[in-house]
């Protein structure tokens, strides 16, 4: 081979190296590389936007718990989707077991509904349960639905202020469930001269109404959330804190029964307004028998609360709290109105109540009289300053404030 041919050869080689390495070096890693950077920048982009569909999520769950605060434990307020002391059962037999565990959380929840709302004074109670509604349409084969959905429906009979009380203690018990529809009407008595006008503009005359009386309708819907808590019973044993109502506190639902707008303002008969020949008793009388017997903690409500018990004319304890039950009025044996007062606060060792502007403590075992005095005598020994009031977090001047509005109210009314 000549020297020429040498030279050519090699730059054939060289050529066929360069080009095969080239065609390699696109094949092997140029092109991977391009593959997976185009991937990359997917992948980026379907990560963005996840994270802004994330936020966006994170936003309306943000808006749903300032709603309804009560959703940040949503699963201790579920209604408990299996019970642990039961006894584990085949996959064959595990939709009976669903079925059984539904039909007995009915129950249980069927039992607290009627006992809510007879403590709460209505009379003709009957709860109905209503068939389980599982989400989507779903059957109790296959992967379990987000939720269960256990309805009821309710009738019963009642005043106004009994109707309030069991929407108010409803809501306060920590259960995911709410009043999906309610409607009220009066019930019409057939004794002559009875009833109160249309809309609340009429008023009661004489004893033949029975219109203060209302006729409650109501669904209730509970729910049974997958991957709740799972507990013995119906209701959660312990809360990191008491879940939030949505109506703060502060507010006074008893005026709901004051403006009723079946029944409007009721007038009270002759016998009952003109009491000037009604003889009485002295305040001192009356009071001396009355007394503060307990001061207990009610975990079910997660409050203090407190019963007065008058004994001279027997019968039961009166049960007193900072909100559903704080006014009372207690009379002598003529009916006539002896004290009548507000309790602002319950403790562990006190009871404040506020009676005509001034504000009273009493401890566990202490008579109204001399402890509380109708009278302006020098038996008033319980008789709070602002200071020892401000100690237990009260502001004197939104209490009497509050009292003075509620008395141009009355007078209005």
């Amino acid at each position: 081979m000549t020297q020429r041919e040498k030279t050519l050869a090699g730059l054939l080689v060289g050529l066929l190296v360069f080009v095969g390495g080239g065609v390699g070096g696109y094949m092997f890693v140029y092109r991977p590389l391009s593959d997976v950077n185009s991937q990359l920048r997917l992948a980026e982009g379907q990560l963005t936007k996840k994270q802004q569909e994330l936020s966006v999520e994170e936003q309306q769950i943000e808006g749903l718990l300032r709603v309804n605060p009560r959703l940040q434990q949503w699963s201790k307020l579920s209604l408990p989707p299996r019970d642990p002391t039961a006894k584990k059962v085949p996959a064959a037999l595990q939709e009976d077991a669903k079925k059984r565990h539904l039909n007995q959380l009915q129950v249980d929840y069927e039992k607290y509904l009627h006992l809510l709302l007879t403590d709460s004074g209505l009379k003709q109670v009957r709860v109905i349960p209503r068939p389980i509604e599982r989400q989507a349409g779903r059957g109790f084969r296959g992967p379990p639905p987000a939720y269960e959905q256990l309805g009821f429906g309710v009738e019963a009979q009642g005043t106004m202020k009994e109707v309030t009380k069991a929407l108010r203690e409803l809501y306060k018990t920590p259960l995911l469930h709410k009043v999906r529809n309610l409607t009220l009407n009066q019930v019409t008595s057939n004794q002559p001269g009875g009833g109160g006008g249309f809309g609340g503009f009429g008023r009661l005359r004489g004893p033949a109404a029975e219109s203060n009386k209302l006729d409650l309708k109501m669904t209730v819907e509970a729910l049974m959330v997958n991957g709740g808590e799972e507990r013995v019973g119906l209701l959660p044993s312990k809360l990191a804190y008491a879940p939030k109502v949505l109506a703060g506190p502060e507010r006074d639902y008893e005026v709901l029964d004051k403006r009723n707008i079946y029944i409007g303002y009721p007038l009270d008969t002759g016998s009952q307004r003109d009491t000037s020949n009604r003889p009485k008793e002295k305040p001192e009388d009356v009071l001396r028998f009355v007394k503060l017997t307990m001061l207990f903690y009610n975990a079910d409500r997660d409050r203090w609360e407190a019963t007065i018990y008058d004994q001279a004319k027997g019968g039961a304890e009166r049960k007193l709290n900072e909100r559903i039950l704080n006014k009372f009025t207690i009379s002598d044996r003529y009916k006539n109105p002896v004290l009548e007062a507000r309790v602002i606060k319950i403790t562990e060792d006190r009871l404040v109540i506020l009676s005509k502007g001034k504000f009273y403590g009493l401890r566990c075992g202490d008579m109204f009289y001399p402890a509380v005095s109708a009278t302006e005598k020098k038996e008033e020994k319980r008789v709070m300053k602002r200071a020892e009031l401000k100690e237990l977090g009260i502001d004197p001047d939104a209490e009497l404030a509050k009292e003075k509005k509620e008395e141009e109210e009355d007078e209005e009314g």
